[in-house]
C-alpha cells in the first residue's frame, strides 16, 4: 500500500480491530454483571476506563505522532490493546477486567487512534472529508461485526474465550496494519502541509473551548448506549438476540454515516453538518426510551449510530479546517480529551441512576438535552482567527 489512500485503508484496518474490540462491552456486560456479582455502574465504569484513555491519552499520543511519526505508536497500541484482551480472559475480579480491559484496550487504542486519524488528514485537502469518513468508518464496521462475533464466541464457549479471539484479531490484523500507516513526505501532501495554529496558539483561540466545552457536553451521553444497550433491552423483555443485535445495528448506522455523511458535508459545509449530527445524537437518545417495539428501538440504534458514524468522521476534519495542519495531530488529541472527560462519568451515572431508580428515563432524557445545547453552541462557533506572528 502506498500513498494517502494506503494510509486510509490501514487506519481503516486499526480502527477496525481496536474500536471493535472495545465495543463489544455491552455485548459482555451481563456476563460481567454475572460473574463477578457487580452493580451496573460498577461494570459500567470498566467501559469508561477504557474510553477515557483512548480518548484522552490522545492530547499525548497525537502530539508524539506531530514530531516522530505515527507508525511505531500504532504499532505499540495494537500491542498493548491486545496484551489485555489476553490477561481480562483470566481475570477473577473486576478489578482485573478493569486493568486488562481498561487500562489495556484504553491505553492501547489511545496510542493508535489519534495518530492513525492524523496522518490521513495531512495526506488530503479537498477531499479530507471523504477519506476521513472512509478511515474511520473502520469504527463503524468493527462496531458492526466484533459484537457479532462476540456473541457467537460468548454463546461457544463463554466470555473469556470470546476475549482471546478478540486479542488475537488485534495483534495479528491490527499489528500488520499499523506498519502502512505514515506521514507525507515535506511537499507530498495535497496543499501546503504545515500551515496553522500551534497547540498554544489554538488553546488561546475562543473557537477552540467552544468546540472542546460543545463535545465534552455531547460525550456525556453518547456511549450511554454503547453499555446499556443489551442490558436495557433485557430489561425490557426483549430477547437476547435482540438486545445482542442493537449495537451491530448502530454499527450499521455508524457505517453509513462515515461513509454517506462525510462525502456530504465536503459540499455543504462540514461545520454546519456536525451541528446537525449533534442535534440528531439528542434526538435519538431522548427517543430511546420512548421507542415501543423492538423494530421502533432498532430503528432509533441505526439513526443513533448514523450520527454518532458522521461526527467521528468530521470532528478531525471541523479540527483541521479551523486550526490548520501544523499541530493538527496534538489539537485532535485534545478536542478528543473532552470525550474522555465525559465517557469516564456518563455510563458510570447512567448505571448509578439505574441502580437507585430502577430505570434509564433520567439519564437519557437529560444527556439529549446536553447533546441538543451543544448542537446550538457547534452551529454558531466562529472561525478561528489567524493567530498574529511577530
Amino acid at each position: 500500500m502506498r500513498g494517502g489512500w494506503g494510509v486510509v485503508g490501514a487506519t481503516f484496518l486499526v480502527l477496525f480491530v481496536g474500536f471493535g474490540a472495545a465495543y463489544t462491552f455491552s455485548t459482555f456486560f451481563p456476563s460481567l454483571e454475572r460473574e463477578f456479582g457487580a452493580t451496573r455502574a460498577e461494570t459500567s465504569l470498566v467501559f469508561s476506563l477504557a474510553a477515557f484513555l483512548y480518548f484522552g491519552f490522545g492530547a499525548i499520543s497525537g502530539r508524539i505522532a506531530d514530531v516522530l511519526g505515527p507508525r511505531e505508536l500504532c504499532i505499540a497500541g495494537m500491542v498493548v490493546a491486545g496484551a489485555g484482551l489476553l490477561f481480562a480472559a483470566h481475570a477473577t475480579t473486576l478489578w482485573q477486567v478493569c486493568l486488562g480491559y481498561g487500562l489495556g484496550v484504553g491505553f492501547g487504542v489511545g496510542l493508535a487512534y489519534v495518530p492513525a486519524v492524523g496522518a490521513v488528514q495531512r495526506w488530503f485537502t479537498t477531499q479530507r472529508g471523504m477519506a476521513s469518513g472512509f478511515a474511520v468508518a473502520g469504527i463503524g464496521v468493527g462496531t458492526l461485526v466484533a459484537p457479532l462475533i462476540a456473541v457467537v464466541l460468548i454463546e461457544a464457549a463463554d466470555w473469556r474465550f470470546a476475549y482471546l479471539a478478540l486479542a488475537l484479531g488485534v495483534l495479528v490484523l491490527g499489528g500488520g496494519a499499523a506498519h502502512f500507516i505514515t506521514a507525507p513526505a515535506a511537499g507530498a501532501a495535497s496543499g501546503p502541509a504545515l500551515s496553522g495554529f500551534t497547540v498554544g496558539e489554538a488553546l488561546s483561540s475562543r473557537t477552540f473551548w467552544i468546540l472542546y466545552t460543545a463535545t465534552l457536553v455531547l460525550a456525556f451521553g453518547i456511549f450511554i448506549p454503547f453499555v446499556h444497550a443489551v442490558p436495557h433491552a433485557l430489561d425490557r423483555g426483549f430477547s437476547v438476540v435482540e438486545a445482542n443485535a442493537l449495537i451491530p445495528l448502530v454499527g450499521v448506522g455508524s457505517t453509513v454515516g462515515r461513509f454517506v455523511l462525510a462525502p456530504i458535508a465536503d459540499r455543504i459545509g462540514r461545520k454546519l453538518c456536525l451541528s446537525l449530527l449533534y442535534a440528531g445524537m439528542g434526538a435519538a437518545l431522548a427517543a430511546w426510551m420512548l421507542a415501543g417495539p423492538f423494530w421502533h428501538l432498532a430503528a432509533v440504534a441505526a439513526i443513533f449510530g448514523l450520527c454518532y458514524g458522521g461526527f467521528v468522521a468530521l470532528a478531525p476534519s471541523v479540527t483541521a479546517d479551523l486550526f490548520g495542519l501544523r499541530s493538527v495531530g496534538a489539537l485532535i488529541g485534545l478536542l478528543y480529551s473532552s470525550v474522555g472527560i465525559g465517557t469516564l462519568f456518563g455510563p458510570p451515572l447512567a448505571g448509578l441512576a439505574y441502580d437507585e431508580l430502577g430505570s434509564y428515563e433520567w439519564p437519557f432524557f437529560a444527556v439529549a438535552l446536553c447533546a441538543a445545547a451543544a448542537a446550538c453552541a457547534i452551529a454558531f462557533i466562529p472561525s478561528a482567527e489567524r493567530p498574529r506572528r511577530p
